[in-house]
């Protein structure tokens, strides 16, 4: 989607406003790497009814959710707005805007052909990247290295160091001869070691540490034609969740299951469960890391109702995806299988 200058102006302008009254405010909840977070816009009062609250606190997080309603964002990081369309249910969904989402995330023209004349054209594709979102969170082996990337961005004196959100640099970072820079050795350090994370996760970048972007299907050229031509092919993160009704064959959606259990999945099935951890583990870190010596007793207990509205979810239910969630990140079980 194309975004113009007059935009980012007024998102700046926006920010630059809140500030001015919030200061400090913004001081006392931004997280370590320069991030708030909105809460839950849908569900705002009753995130609010967690907390024992100043006016103050009430009056900036109103203000904070209508910049990020204007910014179509979900959170600022250093003053910049952070979108992520996979929980921004705020996002105008207009059919040109969900047919360029959908190209700029590797489909095709027939494949958005066959979600485009659905109520919400993007409802199904959503799902899909959420859950490739979902088994990325719950991987004890994704944690350790995104908390490893992390450390080094961290290690970058601030004033030098790349902002969120994220995404590669060109590849010819990693293609200049030896001895050649584009930055100082620490941040150079930083992007290869970043480039290296986001291609073996398959990765489009990261919104926040919280946030990976996962990589949709993506078109390839295959050479392999008898007469020297080349077709197209739609390569798949193993992580990602290919569906029969997406249009594939019976032998590229064997293959793509295939790399999926090489790499260690065996719970194909489970992919919807999978989108649902997004929504829970997201908003679950902003609700419990918010106001931490003002929270009401019986938090976690009033935060899965929050939750199973944001979600559709009854509490019991989402208890249980939480539940399976912290086994999964723990390592205490590696599968899905065989639940319900």
């Amino acid at each position: 989607m194309t975004v113009d200058h007059a935009t980012f102006v007024q998102t700046d302008a926006l920010w630059e406003d809140f500030k001015k009254v919030h200061g400090d405010w913004i001081d006392r909840v931004v997280d370590d790497t320069g991030v708030i977070y909105a809460l839950p816009q849908g569900q705002l009062q009753s995130a609010l009814g967690l907390y024992q609250l100043t006016d103050e606190d009430r009056e900036a997080e109103l203000d904070l959710s209508n910049i990020c309603i204007q910014s179509h964002a979900i959170a600022f990081a250093s003053g910049r707005p952070v979108s992520y369309m996979l929980l921004d249910h705020s996002f105008p969904l207009r059919a040109e805007v969900d047919a360029e989402w959908l190209r700029n995330h590797g489909w095709n023209n027939d494949q958005i052909a066959t979600v485009t004349s659905r109520d919400d054209p993007t409802r199904d594709a959503r799902d899909r990247m959420r859950a490739s979102v979902g088994r990325l969170l719950a991987c004890p082996d994704y944690i350790a290295a995104v908390n490893e990337v992390k450390s080094a961005w961290q290690s970058i004196p601030a004033g030098r160091r790349p902002s969120l959100p994220l995404w590669p640099p060109s590849q010819l970072l990693k293609e200049m001869p030896n001895g050649s820079k584009i930055a100082e050795d620490s941040v150079n350090d930083f992007w290869n070691q970043f480039i290296d994370f986001c291609d073996f996760w398959q990765l489009q970048g990261l919104a926040t540490w919280q946030l990976p972007l996962p990589q949709g299907p993506i078109r390839l050229p295959d050479f392999g034609a008898s007469d020297g031509t080349a077709a197209w092919t739609i390569s798949h993160p193993w992580h990602y969740p290919l569906q029969e009704q997406e249009g594939v064959g019976d032998l590229e959606l064997a293959d793509h299951q295939r790399l999926a259990t090489e790499r260690g999945i065996d719970d194909h099935g489970s992919w919807q469960t999978y989108s649902s951890f997004l929504p829970i583990a997201h908003w679950e870190h902003v609700l419990r890391s918010r106001y931490k010596n003002a929270q009401n007793v019986g938090l976690v207990t009033a935060m899965e109702v929050v939750l199973g509205a944001i979600t559709h979810l009854s509490p019991d239910r989402v208890q249980r995806l939480r539940k399976r969630l912290r086994s999964l990140q723990s390592g205490s079980k590696s599968s899905l299988k065989g639940t319900r």
